[in-house]
């Protein structure tokens, strides 16, 4: 988007056609897609129209995500069931995330970059927050990993960093450094817990404390 609205005289100019090469790069595929699953259902599972048709409505609309929080669907089940769009649900928020921040940053930017660049440190810390109250407060793996809100801070890091990706020293240690140590923790992490372990999510919580680097560098750049 970021990229859009430096070829577009607005911020609205340039969510509109972020939005637009988005529909077009991926409505086909998903066109596509959907009539090779109808037909090879049709021919071999019948049975399964209604639930096809159900799946096909909410990808379709981006809600995909919600659809199996509606259901009651495990995450760390969802492979022994049968469905259609599995992986659409990863993509659902994603276009969330595109319509949600492309109208606010469309809406703040006409004002003041700075609101933007507030605004998304605060909804980074808000989305960490509620993964921890969510997953080791409420128990709720599956709402954790479905949730849009619950989902946003690895798009807000990624907001940040397109801000300042020209400024930003292309041999800065600090990047390497927090880089290493996150994969670090990641990799201890997969040995060490189960997805259904109390530590896991307030563990993960603490690894992406190294992203605070990142907005500390993107304040520096941005106040200097």
């Amino acid at each position: 988007m970021i990229s859009k609205h430096k070829s577009s005289k607005t911020s609205i100019e340039a969510f509109k056609k972020f939005i637009k090469a988005r529909i077009l790069r991926l409505t086909p595929a998903f066109i596509f897609l959907s009539l090779i699953q109808l037909l090879t259902i049709l021919i071999l599972f019948p049975q399964k129209v209604y639930l096809f048709t159900q799946e096909l409505f909410y990808s379709s609309l981006n809600l995909y995500n919600i659809w199996l929080l509606i259901r009651h669907i495990p995450y760390f089940q969802k492979f022994t069931q049968t469905l259609f769009y599995n992986h659409f649900w990863s993509l659902s928020l994603e276009w969330q995330f595109y319509i949600v921040w492309g109208i606010l940053f469309a809406l703040l930017f006409r004002i003041n970059k700075k609101y933007i660049i507030i605004l998304a440190v605060i909804i980074a810390v808000l989305s960490m927050v509620d993964m921890y109250y969510m997953a080791r407060l409420n128990e709720n793996i599956n709402r954790v990993y479905y949730g849009t809100d619950s989902r946003f801070f690895p798009f807000m890091l990624g907001a940040l960093l397109a801000f300042f990706e020209q400024k930003i020293p292309k041999h800065d240690y600090m990047f390497f450094i927090t880089g290493l140590a996150s994969l670090a923790l990641l990799i201890f992490s997969y040995f060490k817990f189960n997805e259904y372990s109390s530590i896991t999510y307030p563990f993960v919580l603490f690894s992406r404390c190294s992203h605070f680097n990142i907005y500390s560098i993107c304040f520096k750049i941005f106040y200097i």
